[in-house]
């Protein structure tokens, strides 16, 4: 019998028609809800068990699959009965098949999946021009320094499509033509976007374009940090995981609230450096990942820059001077 069945989320979903909370969602039926199932897919969000796997030194891709807002979590009514069984399912198939998928890839599937992953790859590096665009546009920055972050922003996002797919082809064994085929479309979108955004800086008086950072004289900038073996651990083995896990902070724990407060990151003025996301914690989460015994401080500025959005090279090295403090990390 389907004739209870929520009509709200319908309307909501196909004519985007206003509908009340309690509409959404019926917890009394046993079987669970026959609601729409509405999806939001979001920018990475960090405070659950993803952090970990994602984390650089476990580097393990993961699914992360939420219900929001969950007026319950982490009360007393955070039980079973709180939870739709209808949902429950849904995620359970979303995970399993995610999983199968992965499995069963072989070569067989390289023809097909190959030319799909590139296409989204070229949907992203699109997406990537608007920002580099209201980047290289931005009155508030210099013009060169403006083109540089646009560039930038453009740069590391072809690397990072690119050892997407190069992974993905390992993964599968693809044959090297089809891996190439793959890689030179997104390297000729990239060009062309390069091209634009070099129009768009030449309107703001910008003539020379090469690609030598405003920063890159600093000191710190040449710098390479590395990670600290763990406490109590063999020489090569080194600090696991992210430093901060839900309500556990390594840096709070080693150097007290009173200095990680003085982070120029972490304090309350970080909204000053950071202009595009006012979230210190996701920067110093990254900063954090891309530490890999090779990248400078400066290529580390530049790939979360390019990922959260421009933060002074003086910010980063600061917090990578507060983890080296605590013993995290070495710079050399």
């Amino acid at each position: 019998m389907f004739a209870a069945r929520c009509r709200a989320p319908e309307r909501f979903a196909g004519l985007g028609v206003a509908i009340k909370p309690k509409q959404c969602e019926n917890r009394a039926g046993a079987a669970g809800t026959r609601n729409e199932f509405l999806v939001d897919e979001t920018p990475y969000a960090e405070g659950s068990d993803h952090d970990d796997y994602d984390s650089a030194t476990i580097g393990v891709p993961s699914l992360y699959l939420r219900d929001w807002p969950d007026i319950y979590i982490h009360t007393d009514h955070d039980s079973l009965e709180q939870i739709d069984p209808t949902k429950l399912r849904r995620v359970a198939l979303l995970g399993a098949a995610s999983g199968y998928t992965l499995a069963a890839l072989d070569g067989a599937n390289v023809a097909r999946l190959l030319g799909f992953f590139s296409a989204r790859a070229l949907e992203r590096l699109a997406r990537g021009f608007e920002r580099a665009q209201a980047l290289v546009q931005s009155e508030e920055r210099d013009a060169r320094e403006a083109w540089y972050e646009a560039h930038n922003l453009l740069a590391q996002q072809l690397r990072r499509e690119i050892a997407a797919l190069q992974s993905f082809a390992a993964f599968v064994h693809a044959e090297p033509r089809q891996t190439a085929l793959a890689v030179r479309s997104l390297q000729s979108q990239s060009a062309s976007l390069n091209e634009w955004a070099k129009a768009l800086a030449s309107t703001r008086g910008v003539s020379a374009f090469e690609q030598r950072a405003p920063w890159a004289s600093l000191p710190m900038a040449a710098r390479v940090p590395r990670r600290a073996a763990a406490r109590g651990g063999a020489p090569h083995d080194t600090q696991f995981g992210p430093l901060v896990y839900q309500n556990d902070d390594v840096l709070v724990d080693r150097l007290g609230a009173q200095r990680v407060a003085q982070i120029a990151l972490l304090g309350s003025d970080s909204s000053r450096l950071i202009k595009t996301q006012n979230s210190g914690a996701l920067y110093a989460y990254e900063i954090m990942n891309f530490i890999d015994g090779r990248r400078t401080v400066g290529e580390i500025r530049d790939a979360v820059a390019a990922e959260l959005g421009p933060i002074p090279l003086s910010a980063v090295g600061d917090y990578l001077g507060a983890c080296e403090e605590a013993k995290l990390i070495s710079l050399r």
